[in-house]
């Protein structure tokens, strides 16, 4: 499997629907990879070092079954993977580690941050007080 997020700068061929086949094609075959709801987000965790389960649930508050369905999701398409580890007294338990395709969405993730900091709620809220 081949995944990419970055954006190509070709035009739109006359003729073609646009959407398919025209500017950031590289984006939409990104968002179909990391699109679903909560997904980016724990792969933002994980990049962070929150790696156990428990780890990532706390942080962003997801339900048990919502988790572990993004995180299934995840590692079946090679942007996460799990590694079994134990605690001293304790059962084997699993981690999310980031593979390269994870860490290639660090600049992304960066640029989303940018992104909502300056035209997020609060951006919006400053620029029109300026």
């Amino acid at each position: 499997m081949h995944y990419s997020c970055a954006m190509t700068s070709r035009a739109t061929p006359a003729g073609s629907d646009g959407a398919s086949e025209g500017l950031y094609r590289g984006a939409d075959l990104c968002i179909a990879q990391i699109g679903e709801k909560w997904s980016l987000l724990i792969v933002r965790e994980v990049l962070a070092g929150n790696t156990k389960f428990s780890e990532i649930r706390a942080a962003l508050g997801l339900s048990h079954d919502v988790l572990s369905d993004r995180l299934q999701t995840l590692v079946q398409r090679l942007i996460l993977r799990r590694e079994s580890y134990r605690e001293p007294g304790s059962r084997v338990r699993e981690r999310y580690l980031p593979t390269e395709a994870a860490e290639a969405l660090v600049p992304v993730l960066r640029a989303m941050d940018e992104w909502g900091r300056r035209y997020g709620a609060e951006g919006r809220r400053k620029a029109a007080r300026s």
